[in-house]
């Protein structure tokens, strides 16, 4: 199969919002991950049966599990800013490797071939991040956060400071989400100085940007996103975005069942790019833009067929678990084996 989609990594991310208990998020994972190792069984033992003899590379899951983290250290193609600390096991590139003379069918499920083939992200309410960090180890899920505060220590009563999502295994946090935004009066200040925050700690910031349907209907999207991005990217720099992912997310798509179209949601996300591509094409090429907002299964497939949109940012879909994994199984489908 020819490879007609930009080599990023596919990524999804799973904002649990304000939803959830103990018992809840037990049942949720269980489901999950049931369901992963259950998509894990089949694929695997078709795609075993194509491995030419004697090529020596085992597609067990536990093989596959073994070589789930990379160490970015390793990735000589991506240079880290001096002195950024990345956390252990976070891989911020990778490429797909695929043994000689191997074909997969184009509706394989492409974890056992490489787990690093996609980042999928789970981001429980913060009280939950300790007992998500210990149901999805050694599963294909990392752990997220929905907030951060901008200072790592100090009197700020209520808040969490980036080290302390570190401490908890967080490898990500959700940055400048549109409900923060309007509820709680973040403007692109604070939300740029968290940006920073995170990233110096080594979590991967995800920027959220996207403009209210008041906007869209004065034809201001452009200027809205501009101005979200250019704020973070005047206080963090474009080497951040060698980390760094983007959430579009129209405001008037999340929640209410509405969707931006692939076509809308592409040009707006390739709209981005060319703001990052401004100050460092290379970075901007290699920087990971989602989009988020009413994703189902089905929409997912003709959205990620964009080449400026690299995975999804996912809500109440989140919450259901055969759901949220056909829209990740979607976002591999990005993959393309020649």
């Amino acid at each position: 199969m020819k490879n007609n989609l930009p080599l990023r990594k596919p990524c999804v991310i799973a904002n649990w919002k304000m939803h959830g208990s103990k018992v809840e998020n037990q049942n949720l994972i269980d489901e999950l991950i049931a369901q992963t190792r259950q998509l894990t069984a089949t694929s695997t033992s078709r795609i075993q049966d194509l491995v030419p003899l004697g090529s020596g590379k085992d597609l067990s899951p536990q093989a596959a599990s073994s070589d789930a983290v990379s160490d970015p250290s390793s990735d000589s193609s991506l240079e880290v800013p001096s002195g950024l600390e990345v956390p252990s096991g976070l891989e911020v590139s990778s490429g797909l490797e695929v043994p000689s003379g191997l074909e997969v069918p184009s509706d394989a499920s492409l974890d056992d071939l490489d787990s690093s083939s996609i980042d999928i992200f789970l981001c429980p309410p913060n009280v939950y991040l300790e007992q998500i960090s210990h149901l999805i180890q050694n599963s294909v899920f990392q752990l997220a956060a929905q907030n951060v505060y901008c200072e790592n220590q100090g009197a700020f009563t209520g808040e969490i400071s980036p080290s302390m999502l570190v401490d908890l295994g967080c490898r990500a946090v959700i940055i400048g989400h549109s409900e923060r935004r309007s509820l709680l009066a973040e403007d692109n200040d604070l939300i740029a100085r968290k940006f920073l925050a995170a990233y110096h700690v080594g979590l991967v910031p995800i920027l959220c940007v996207g403009e209210t349907r008041l906007e869209r209907e004065n034809g201001k999207t452009l200027d809205v996103v501009r101005s979200q991005v250019m704020s973070v990217l005047n206080l963090a720099k474009i080497s951040a975005f060698q980390l760094a992912m983007i959430a579009y997310e129209p405001v008037w798509a999340i929640g209410t069942g509405i969707a931006a179209s692939p076509e809308d949601a592409e040009e707006v996300q390739a709209f981005i790019r060319s703001l990052l591509a401004e100050q460092d094409f290379a970075i901007a090429q290699k920087t990971r833009i989602l989009y988020g907002g009413s994703v189902n299964g089905v929409l997912a497939k003709d959205l990620f067929a964009k080449p400026d949109i690299d995975g999804g940012l996912i809500g109440g879909a989140s919450l259901v678990a055969q759901e949220f994994l056909s829209i990740c199984e979607a976002a591999k489908m990005r993959v393309q084996l020649k």
